[in-house]
């Protein structure tokens, strides 16, 4: 009984927090590491120099809502793990629904076009750079979250990190877009979801070392 006392007594201590102090501490972490992450881009790679006519197709707005999606549903699953005990549940699924349907569609198309054409709908012109350039530019947004994740109390450490890894890697791709020239659902497929991926192993790994509390 004397030791019940003792946690009402310390838990009266404890200020009351609002219910979207972990939503705008995820969103100010995510939003300096894009913000970070967009002067990186426009001081080294800078915009498309077609931005303004290929802003006007739907390959360009394709990509931005497969990275866009992702990135949300990565919030959504970071707000979850960010509490004891929590494991995501079908937030996983919304995770996984942008990365299959984009699969799919890279797929069919590999399958449709003409087979001397493969390599150049798989591979574009820049494979190598986009997947180093979304790791890359994924740093800034990782440690911003690092930094949100300091006053949260996540159990599960090794999903916390690959989530925060996840949305890092999505919101760097979403930042990379404005300089990528490649829109077609194959390379988005390998290369954004690779880079993407790495991203979340990444943060999977690191997870234990820099998330716990």
């Amino acid at each position: 009984m004397q030791f019940d006392n003792l946690i009402d007594e310390l838990a009266s201590d404890v200020p009351a927090l609002p219910r979207s102090a972990m939503t705008q501490r995820l969103a100010i972490g995510t939003g300096v590491g894009a913000v970070i992450a967009l002067g990186l881009l426009l001081a080294f790679l800078g915009v498309r120099p077609d931005f303004v006519e290929a802003s006007a197709t739907m390959a360009f707005w394709m990509k931005w809502a497969f990275t866009v999606s992702l990135a949300w549903a990565a919030f959504a699953l970071l707000k979850r793990l960010g509490q004891p005990d929590e494991g995501g549940g079908a937030i996983w699924w919304a995770l996984a629904a942008p990365i299959a349907l984009v699969v799919m569609m890279g797929a069919g198309e590999l399958i449709l076009v003409a087979p001397s054409s493969r390599a150049t709908v798989w591979l574009g012109h820049s494979a190598a750079r986009c997947l180093v350039t979304i790791l890359l530019l994924s740093a800034p947004v990782f440690l911003g979250l690092v930094w949100s994740f300091r006053r949260l109390a996540p159990t599960r450490l090794h999903l916390a990190g690959f989530a925060v890894g996840m949305l890092s890697g999505a919101t760097s791709a979403t930042v990379y877009a404005l300089s990528c020239s490649e829109g077609t659902p194959a390379f988005l497929a390998t290369w954004y979801v690779l880079g993407i991926l790495a991203a979340g192993m990444i943060g999977a790994v690191a997870g234990p070392r820099l998330l716990r509390w």
